[in-house]
């Protein structure tokens, strides 16, 4: 069944008069000033190499060694600390 329906002209008055501010309401915010932005990025990455500098980490690795029945053979371990 198709169904019509009437709009009225109250409706499309006030859809006229609102859709502008749903539309302003929508708009992107505002973008920061460029050299603003750019010291933001140079802060950052000053403060990441301080952190770096003080950073390690250590790396741990186990290989099993088998034979062709999958029988374990020998295993060897090896840590390495970076800083």
């Amino acid at each position: 069944m198709l169904s019509v329906r009437l709009v009225s002209p109250l409706a499309v008055v006030l859809l006229q008069l609102t859709a502008p501010g749903l539309l302003a309401a929508q708009a992107a915010p505002s973008v920061p000033e460029i050299r603003a932005l750019i010291q933001q990025v140079s802060d950052h990455q000053k403060e990441l190499e301080k952190i770096r500098e003080n950073y390690t980490w250590r790396s741990q690795a186990v290989t099993e060694d088998r034979d062709h029945a999958m029988r374990q053979i020998g295993v060897r371990a090896a840590e390495i600390e970076m800083e």
